[in-house]
């Protein structure tokens, strides 16, 4: 997904296994604008087979924390929507401790002190916090609000594309072979078009039950290509000259 999301902005980060962080600001004008981007986004996730809540604030850790809580801070001209810091921590907040990344021994005892949300936590010295919690917690208010930067270290694309799908069941005909086919064909156009790349060779293998013989084909452009369809139906044509396991 991080490698998808990848056409949209040359910055995304891998948060933890079930968050993405991107940079967008210099995407904006490009795709049209943050709500536009957003609708792109969450289409691309659905056609991966997945759902995504997406969310924009001032700093990442507020981003995660609203995607978690599954609220966002609305901006009709966003980035020139100079209301989006003060949004951002009004929002925040409501936001309840758990959505937050503090240690969930702290979340207990702020809990035993009356405090549920980021509201009254914020409202406390942080000088006094950081006494009591130690530095991790003040830190992380810091970066929260913006008074400290927070830079998170951007994915790397890979060189090569290697996919895969493990059936739940096996397949022992052609026909039905092409469904993960062609979710394996979106997903390569998907990498390619995020590098602004084309395909001249692909290389498919079909594995047969545990670990046993498999069959592979290769199939050859003229042209370098990116498109889904063009890439899927001349694998398709493909396929039906070879031989396949019987169980795949």
């Amino acid at each position: 997904l991080a490698e998808a999301a990848y056409r949209y902005t040359s910055h995304v980060s891998l948060s933890e296994a079930n968050c993405l962080l991107m940079e967008m600001h210099a995407s904006l004008k490009l795709f049209g604008g943050i709500a536009l981007l957003c609708e792109n986004l969450k289409a691309l996730f659905r056609q991966l087979h997945h759902g995504a809540n997406i969310a924009i604030a001032h700093t990442p850790g507020a981003a995660l924390a609203f995607a978690r809580a599954g609220k966002s801070p609305v901006f009709k001209n966003f980035p020139t929507d100079k209301s989006i810091v003060s949004n951002s921590l009004n929002m925040l907040r409501d936001i309840p401790l758990e959505y937050t990344d503090l240690e969930s021994k702290d979340i207990k005892r702020l809990a035993d002190m009356g405090m549920f949300k980021l509201g009254k936590l914020l409202q406390l010295p942080r000088d006094e916090l950081g006494l009591r919690f130690g530095q991790t917690l003040q830190s992380y208010l810091a970066k929260l609000k913006g008074d400290e930067p927070d830079p998170r270290p951007a994915l790397i694309p890979n060189e090569t594309f290697i996919s895969s799908v493990n059936l739940i069941e096996a397949i022992s005909d052609k026909q039905t072979l092409l469904f993960p086919m062609r979710r394996l064909a979106f997903e390569l156009a998907t990498w390619l078009n995020a590098r602004q790349l084309g395909i001249k060779r692909l290389d498919w293998r079909f594995q047969s039950l545990r670990d046993g013989p498999y069959s592979e084909f290769q199939v050859s452009f003229s042209n370098p290509r990116f498109n889904t369809k063009h890439i899927f139906n001349v694998s398709k044509l493909k396929l039906e000259r070879i031989s396949i396991p019987n169980e795949v």
